[in-house]
């Protein structure tokens, strides 16, 4: 059986005109929710334009503006070396032994080309990702931090498979 999670969604915002009244039904049409969940919204502080009136009637620019207020408040802002993890849902960073950097080849403006940063979440062990440019990987942190991973790695120097069977003869009589 699978868990049923909660789905945050980005509302389609320029949708709304600023100067138009919507009722709560147009609203649900037009942002493609149900009518219940426009009166949620409501109940969580989008002020109708004359709440003794019925229906209740909404102004384009105050809807706009409770919704990306809800946006905003979704955000998590992120460090320099951190990642979002998809699982945690939370800022985390990657140990710098899981750090690769991926180089995509598609262009960023006229002189950049876009990279991605893989690390694996030190809470859960998931896999995050994070999008940059050579440039800005260049002049940052993450070359520090692989660097760093690449010597820890270079300075071992047992195999690490197989350990084992080392000094033995491997099967043959």
């Amino acid at each position: 059986m699978k868990k049923k999670t909660k789905k945050k969604r980005n509302h389609n915002i320029r949708l709304i005109r600023k100067r138009r009244s919507y009722t709560m039904s147009e609203l649900a049409e037009l942002l493609h929710v149900h009518v219940r969940t426009v009166q949620s919204w409501h109940k969580q502080g989008m002020t109708p334009i004359d709440p003794d009136d019925r229906p209740l009637l909404f102004i384009g620019a105050e809807v706009q503006r409770f919704l990306s207020q809800r946006q905003q408040a979704r955000k998590c802002p992120l460090k320099e070396d951190e990642f979002r993890c998809p699982r945690c849902r939370a800022a985390r960073t990657s140990r710098p032994n899981d750090l690769h950097i991926v180089d995509t080849g598609r262009r960023m403006g006229k002189v950049d080309v876009s990279v991605m940063i893989k690390g694996v979440c030190t809470e859960c062990e998931c896999q995050m990702t994070r999008f940059s440019t050579r440039r800005k990987v260049a002049e940052s942190v993450w070359v520090r931090k692989l660097k760093q991973g690449q010597s820890r790695l270079s300075r071992d120097r047992k195999a690490t498979v197989n350990t084992d069977l080392e000094g033995e003869d491997c099967g043959t009589d």
